[in-house]
């Protein structure tokens, strides 16, 4: 199966040994082939026997970067590699097709890792130019280079490999390999929250002079000690508006999964992991990601806020506070769950590395019992019940705050929202959307039961108007779009049936973004190219008119297979 991850390049956590080595006698045969575009570099390594390849890497400026230290490549046994094998770095939300040498081969011997733009080094994407690409074998430099001027270069594989020294029995049975993988992939899911919450901090300090950790506060004084010498507002507001772009570039280099991959799955289905606990993980991913967007969206209406309003000021100075600590405890949360998947996997094989020693901010880092697991949440769901209870409090405050604002529109408000006997379906919509954005939550209920009376022999209209009523009273606490697409209809040999997708599911975010009605949706769809992936993120109406949070993905196909309007 083809795995896929990104991020910036950091430490391997692990180190998966499987398969059978061959003897120190025997030749190394093979070529190593690199294959090119400005999108991904590719690099084919081709021959009929098992080889250590651990020393493998390229030359980027006067630094060695091997490919086992790439996190897409985890799991890869590089010191006893099977061939023919892929590997192959793509930049992260490009959709360079993978070159046909590779396509060609089973998934189980291909990998792709992302990587965000600032670390392309085979392309100068500001002069528009590629670069040579220098290989390296160890610390020492092979006269392995690949000229710009070519898109596919080839060399001798013994000038990288070392013949395995001696046989070597597989160290895993498969379904130990499975643990394994699946333990690495758990793993990298909680490291991807720890660097989260340090990107988080960082902002956090920059912005507020808010340190969590004395390290941090150092970091600021050394980077940006220009804080501290009275700059002007309005290069504050440049500066800060730069950081939490900056941020949210960063962030997007730590993904979070929120659905189970194909290729997980299958590790999965061998392991011993409760399917119930892996629900609960992948709802922990979209949680944390919830309240990451629910804190950067509090800064930046921090950024846009006019200093001199002391009152509004200190409000949006207690909801950064409590969307920072609601991510902390949703990642916490998050990682819980993570931990209590590994426990049963590592109760069946104790000798799988779970690699948490590293984190920073998460605990605990190493699987627990079933009691102090249950501890450990019970302390944390408490926590998350207070903060529920804060941010009512708080929403209430902002809602006192904004009582004289909308008051003096609310008249000009309800009259160019006012529905007329003859307005369509679609007009209807935008004013009952204007309402709710405006906080006239009475007035957008009364005005979707209009429409339920105005557009009643449509077949859709029950359903719709019952979404839509639960959207309405959700919309603050859940902090969600002004508007969203509402699937009315799935085709079920569709591709968003395929993926999961439902009649009555709303669509709220494409790629992590929002989308903001069936206009926007339309466009982003003609914009995508076919075969591209694709994420979903969607509100599930539930028995008791409370929403599920989900995520779906699938790749873009000339049809999707779905009826939907602007909610």
């Amino acid at each position: 199966m083809m795995l896929r991850t990104i991020g910036r390049i950091c430490p391997l956590f692990m180190l998966i040994a499987v398969g059978f080595g061959v003897s120190a006698q025997a030749a190394i045969s093979g070529q190593i082939t690199i294959l090119r575009d400005s999108e991904r570099l590719t690099l084919l390594i081709s021959g009929e026997s098992a080889i250590d390849l651990g020393e493998l890497g390229f030359r980027v400026g006067d630094a060695a970067i091997y490919l086992r230290d790439y996190p897409g490549f985890a799991g890869v046994n590089f010191e006893q590699l099977n061939l023919p094998a892929c590997f192959s770095l793509l930049q992260y939300r490009t959709s360079a097709p993978m070159p046909l040498d590779c396509a060609n081969l089973p998934e189980t011997q291909v990998y792709t890792h992302e990587i965000i733009e600032a670390d392309v080094f085979w392309y100068d994407g500001v002069q528009a130019q590629p670069l040579i690409v220098s290989l390296v074998s160890g610390d020492q430099a092979v006269p392995a280079q690949c000229p710009g001027s070519a898109p596919r270069c080839e060399f001798d594989l013994s000038q990288f490999a070392q013949p395995i020294t001696e046989m070597q029995p597989p160290r895993f049975t498969s379904q130990e390999r499975a643990a394994q993988w699946l333990v690495a992939e758990l793993a990298g899911y909680s490291l991807n929250i720890d660097q989260r919450l340090s990107l988080i901090d960082r902002i956090l300090v920059m912005l507020l002079n808010d340190p969590v950790s004395a390290e941090i506060d150092t970091a600021r004084e050394s980077l940006y000690p220009t804080l501290a010498d009275g700059m002007t507002d309005e290069f504050q507001r440049q500066l800060a508006a730069q950081m939490i772009a900056e941020t949210s570039t960063l962030l997007a280099s730590y993904p979070l999964p929120t659905t189970l991959n194909s290729a997980l799955l299958d590790y999965a289905i061998d392991s011993s992991v409760d399917p119930f606990k892996m629900r609960q993980v992948y709802q922990g991913m979209n949680e944390v990601q919830w309240a990451t967007s629910a804190l950067m969206n509090a800064l930046q209406a921090a950024l846009e806020a006019d200093p001199s309003d002391s009152e509004w000021v200190s409000y949006l100075a207690r909801r950064i506070a409590l969307q920072r600590d609601t991510l902390y405890n949703r990642s916490m949360l998050a990682h819980l769950y993570v931990v209590s998947a590994m426990t049963d996997i590592v109760n069946d094989y104790p000798n799988v590395n779970t690699g948490l020693d590293t984190l920073v901010w998460l605990e605990p880092r190493h699987p627990v019992s079933d009691r102090d697991y249950a501890d450990w949440l019970a302390v944390h769901v408490e926590y998350a019940e207070s903060l529920s209870s804060e941010r009512k409090e708080l929403v209430a405050v902002g809602e006192l705050l904004t009582t004289e604002e909308i008051e003096i529109s609310r008249e000009t408000v309800l009259q160019a929202a006012q529905i007329l006997p003859d307005d369509a379906p679609e007009v209807v919509v935008g004013k009952i959307r204007t309402l709710r954005e405006f906080g006239l939550i009475p007035e957008a209920l009364d005005a979707l039961e209009i429409y339920r009376e105005m557009f009643s022999a449509d077949e859709t209209t029950d359903a719709y108007v019952r979404a839509a009523i639960a959207y309405t009273l959700e919309f603050t606490d859940m902090e969600l779009p002004p508007s969203a697409v509402f699937v009315w209809a799935v085709d079920p040999e569709g591709v968003a049936a395929a993926a999961g997708l439902q009649a009555g599911d709303i669509l709220i975010r494409w790629d992590g973004e929002p989308i903001t009605g069936t206009d926007d949706f339309l466009a982003r769809l003609e914009q995508t190219t076919l075969g591209t992936p694709i994420n979903f993120t969607y509100l599930r109406l539930q028995d008791d008119g409370t929403f599920a949070r989900g995520v779906i993905s699938l790749v873009r196909e000339s049809r999707l297979g779905i009826g939907m309007m602007p909610l």
